[in-house]
């Protein structure tokens, strides 16, 4: 638990000010963190050893004085999109806005769900950019005189709110489009993903689920391949160790 954390708390207006900067928040993260090393095979010119590690996180804020914060202000065009808020009792890192049901086929806006009386756009949480766990893979060989280092590295269950799309997609403006907006709704009948243009109206891109995708992901961190020369061969030019290796980093995601 982390506690007395810096937080703007209201105060009476007889103060000369909306808020002061406190120490009042505090918010709590539970988690484990395992590590598994293991040496698969050892003989004389040939081994190879592997370390697994992998960690599991939940957050959730405890104490924000029951109010609620948002954040992540995107400004596309005079108006405030709010992407995350802070609420008691949810993740730290969750992203706020509506719940996309695809475009209508009819007027080519985007549907959002409801309010359950149907008078409103439904707001609220509608992700985590927190993983559900992390891990990472190292094995190392060596091979004769050679070496091999491969570190594996992961992250699992996050999301990401993609806000350049907000803009790229949004065809609200005079600006450069994605080519993705070559499928957007043109007539009634149509069935597509991609709303309808709306010059000057930012409707269909509220921050949405639209706008959520996926952030797992693996990566090679980085490869390693060495090779040591033979002390006997080093001799004559009085050298007693050599070692030469090549490092490649982020190769693959």
């Amino acid at each position: 638990k982390t506690r007395d954390l810096l937080l703007e708390v209201p105060q009476p207006t007889s103060t000369g000010f909306s808020t002061a900067l406190q120490n009042a928040g505090s918010l709590e993260n539970k988690g484990i963190e395992l590590q598994i090393s293991s040496k698969n095979f050892d003989r004389r010119n040939f081994t190879w050893n592997t370390d697994f590690n992998i960690s599991f996180n939940r957050n959730k804020v405890l104490d924000i004085l029951g109010g609620t914060i948002h954040s992540g202000t995107i400004n596309p065009a005079g108006d405030d999109f709010n992407t995350a808020v802070v609420m008691e009792g949810k993740p730290l890192g969750s992203f706020f806005g509506k719940i996309s049901e695809g475009v209508d086929p009819q007027t080519g806006m985007i549907k959002f769900m409801k309010t359950a009386d149907g008078s409103a756009d439904s707001v609220g949480i509608i992700g985590n950019a927190n993983p559900k766990y992390v891990y990472g893979v190292t094995n190392s060989f060596t091979i004769k005189n050679f070496t091999i280092d491969l570190f594996l590295q992961g992250s699992q269950g996050n999301q990401i709110m993609n806000a350049t799309r907000i803009l790229s997609e949004s065809m609200a403006l005079v600006m450069n489009q994605s080519a993705t907006v070559l499928n957007r709704w043109h007539k009634s009948g149509d069935i597509t993903n991609v709303p309808k243009v709306t010059p000057g109206d930012w409707t269909n891109s509220n921050p949405s689920t639209r706008y959520l995708e996926d952030g797992s992901y693996l990566r090679i961190k980085s490869l390693t391949i060495g090779y040591k020369f033979n002390p006997k061969l080093l001799r004559s030019i009085h050298v007693n160790n050599l070692f030469v290796y090549l490092t490649t980093e982020n190769l693959f995601t």
